[in-house]
């Protein structure tokens, strides 16, 4: 059995869907090259700073949407400053 490829990211919309993973991840090409969802932001950074920045980049697009809905102090908000840990590794 050969190794996982993780995906850490897929965007997609009726046109069809892009994804982010070890192509970008431990890519060697340069950046300008990257067709991959995260817009360069992971590109050759490999898979740790990858998760980190998917991560960082996923909380922050949650926190912009709960503002702009209103939500802040809700539920959702509530949920998204708990499970920051989660992301960075800091709960099990």
């Amino acid at each position: 059995m050969g190794a996982l490829m993780v995906t850490l990211m897929i965007v997609g919309n009726a046109e069809g869907e892009r994804r982010c993973d070890e192509r970008c991840y431990d890519a060697k090409s340069p950046v300008s090259e990257c067709e991959c969802c995260c817009n360069g932001r992971n590109h050759g950074a490999g898979r740790g700073q990858a998760e980190v920045n998917t991560a960082e980049h996923a909380t922050q697009m949650l926190k912009d949407y709960c503002e702009r809905k209103n939500l802040v102090g809700s539920e959702l908000w509530a949920a998204v400053q708990r499970n920051l840990d989660l992301f960075r590794g800091g709960a099990e």
